[in-house]
């Protein structure tokens, strides 16, 4: 049905001399064919399963795929994914693009960028300036503008998409006033740079943790730090994630995108994103941002395994370590400089006088859902339908799939968990755990994949015979999204006042 190149380098080996340091392009010259059969290699990464084995991947690791239909003489648009995972996780080769190529309607790229501590240590300066792994996605982008032609893409019609992380690198990158030149129009699906887990406060403060824990004890010195971390095993550095977290994969994102110095050279992001937003200085283009309606059960769902030691489930000791927990695990900093009495705010709103427990695990799920994905989304869409000189548009999933990763985190399927994290980019991207696709599946397989198609090639928006409708500056207090359920889909009107 198509045609795959899989592990085109699109940088050097970020090894040696290399880690830690902006990415440098490919420049080796093959003298014999290049194998492009070869699926690409995970970023090195302390991975989020119930195994023992977490750590995989490796660190020579930056390479794209390329997925381009039968030629038909024409240049196909151009869709570049952008894989989530948190920043700490996660690769291209989780997801097979075969539901997306069915159709025929876009090449597809799906890049490889640093994770974890490789891809994000930052010590808030100009020695460390951090952010390695967005500076990955960019030289990847310039790749796709100056080669997919060679692939019978067009280079005028790219159209960057993110789910979670990588939906959240989308926002970024549209944050800078050059990302216009290389992408026409982008989509965030369940992830925005204004949700409170996209930027980390207090990178040094990790950065000294991480370092530590492999013995580089020169904390005060960043350049020592720095050339410590250097002489590292890889595996030893990226193990060390283990001593940063205090529950599960809590906190989610331990090394992510931060605000660098202004001094830095060749900086990604040098204020926050809201303020650029407001400075009218980033790329104004058509932009889609998405969220289901049980996103958050990506994190809440592994209150509902069972704890070995107690026999009972996890989420029952939140009631006697909720304000300890709930600051970090939630990113409430972002929310307020009092946490813990935000902690206890947000208990009394979703739970007045309930306990944790299974049966208030709903409840749980929505204060997840709102807190980590849904506020942010519908921030940053009211920001640029004020800011933005560009449409933005929106919608919710509430279509559950048959298997989705609820019942995978909380390793039992007797609770129902509705549209979670990855239901609507499972029907576009296949990861592994995804279950046959039933036919209802597939009919809205088909409809998001000509949605992606029709968003790169014409600028259209539509869902089947649903149209999506634009936010404008003058009703950014009531914000229009497209409501998508399994027999139908409306546009619906939320006040963010």
């Amino acid at each position: 049905m198509y045609f795959s190149w899989e592990s085109i380098p699109y940088a050097k080996p970020p090894v040696g001399d290399l880690r830690f340091e902006d990415p440098q392009p490919f420049d080796q010259k093959w003298t014999q064919e290049f194998n492009a059969t070869v699926k690409p290699q995970y970023c090195m990464q302390w991975f989020r399963d119930n195994g023992v084995h977490k750590l995989q991947g490796q660190e020579d690791c930056l390479t794209l795929s390329i997925y381009t239909p039968k030629p038909r003489g024409v240049k196909y648009p151009v869709v570049v994914f952008l894989h989530g995972g948190q920043f700490m996780m996660g690769g291209g080769s989780e997801f097979d693009p075969e539901p997306s190529m069915m159709v025929g309607r876009f090449v597809m790229v799906k890049v490889n960028y640093r994770l974890g501590p490789l891809g994000f240590l930052s010590t808030g300066d100009e020695i460390l300036p951090g952010n390695y792994g967005l500076k990955d996605q960019l030289l990847a982008l310039q790749w796709v503008k100056q080669n997919i032609a060679a692939f019978d893409g067009d280079a005028n019609k790219i159209l960057l998409l993110g789910h979670g992380a990588g939906g959240a690198s989308a926002h970024l990158h549209m944050l800078r006033p050059d990302t216009v030149n290389i992408i026409k129009a982008a989509v965030s699906m369940s992830g925005v740079a204004l949700n409170p887990w996209a930027i980390v406060a207090n990178p040094r403060d990790n950065a000294n943790r991480l370092a530590a824990a492999v013995n580089c004890t020169n904390n005060n010195d960043s350049l020592e730090l720095k050339t410590c971390l250097k002489s590292r095993n890889a595996t030893d550095v990226v193990n060390a994630v283990e001593t940063l977290l205090n529950w599960g994969y809590n906190p989610m994102v331990p090394f992510g995108p931060v605000v660098e110095p202004p001094s830095a050279q060749n900086a990604f992001l040098t204020q926050q994103p809201e303020e650029i937003i407001k400075s009218d200085q980033f790329s104004h283009i058509p932009w889609l941002v998405s969220y289901t309606s049980h996103d958050g059960n990506f994190n809440a769902a592994e209150l509902l395994r069972i704890n070995p030691v107690t026999g009972t489930e996890y989420i029952n000791e939140l009631n006697k370590n909720w304000l300890d927990l709930a600051p970090q695990n939630l990113f409430l900093g972002q929310y307020s400089s009092d946490d813990r009495s935000f902690a206890q705010y947000l208990k009394d709103v979703y739970l007045g006088e309930e306990t944790f427990s299974t049966k208030t695990y709903n409840k749980v799920e929505e204060m997840y859902t709102d807190v980590l994905v849904k506020n942010g989304v519908l921030k940053s869409m009211q920001l640029h339908s004020i800011y933005s000189k560009a449409p933005v548009y929106g919608y919710v999933y509430d279509i559950p799939s048959n298997f989705g990763i609820g019942y995978d985190l909380a390793s039992r399927e007797d609770i129902s968990f509705g549209a979670s994290h990855l239901d609507d980019l499972t029907l576009l991207l296949k990861p592994v755990f995804r279950n046959t696709t039933t036919p209802d599946e597939v009919v809205v397989s088909q409809r998001l994949v000509n949605l992606l198609g029709d968003f790169a090639d014409f600028g259209g928006l539509s869902y089947g015979t649903c149209n999506f409708e634009k936010n404008t500056a003058a009703e950014a207090n009531h914000l229009r999204l497209l409501w998508i359920e399994k027999e139908s889909c409306q546009t619906i009107i939320l006040d963010v006042n």
